[in-house]
């Protein structure tokens, strides 16, 4: 099989060793403040609630990106009631943050739309795949990332669910 070009492999040991000295001190608050950078409180950005039970759903696998000028890009799904399940997506600069959006949703109605996985290449184009009774694909360029109609027609990738990961190369 193919190797690994070792700048990946030196970047993902030098990770693996921060991440565990982080664990092994026990204490993140120290490291934060040693850096001279802590977290901020937490803001709810989304949050649903199903208008027919009045009850908040959980959102399914939230996953955000960030473009080279530093912009967020946000995706997740609501999963339940499956009618109104679809991939959401939300932009931010680090201090505000866009009104959320359904730009995405498999064709079968009667199931859930979940477990996206988003990249971003080299020329600015986000991909996504997700599970809908089926592995879909749509990309769309940051610029129209934002709106429903900036994202290319889906496309079945693979038949059945399987277990998804995107990822670009160095090539883009």
């Amino acid at each position: 099989g193919k190797r690994l070009p070792r700048r990946y492999v030196t970047w993902f040991a030098l990770l693996t060793a921060a991440l565990v000295l982080v664990i092994s001190t026990g204490n993140t608050e120290r490291v934060s403040a040693q850096s001279g950078t802590g977290w901020a409180e937490p803001t709810v950005l989304y949050q649903y609630t199903d208008t027919t039970e009045s009850t908040v759903t959980p959102i399914n696998r939230p996953t955000i990106i960030a473009d080279s000028a530093g912009g967020l890009h946000l995706f997740w799904a609501i999963v339940s009631p499956p009618e109104e399940s679809a991939i959401f997506y939300m932009y931010g600069d680090g201090q505000t943050w866009s009104n959320p959006v359904d730009i995405l949703v498999g064709p079968n109605r009667t199931q859930t739309n979940s477990n996206a996985s988003v990249a971003l290449d080299s020329q600015g184009f986000l991909h996504v795949i997700w599970q809908n009774s089926g592995l879909y694909y749509s990309r769309a360029h940051l610029s129209q990332a934002g709106t429903a109609l900036g994202w290319s027609t889906r496309e079945l990738i693979a038949p059945s669910s399987v277990v998804n990961a995107l990822f670009v190369d160095h090539a883009g």
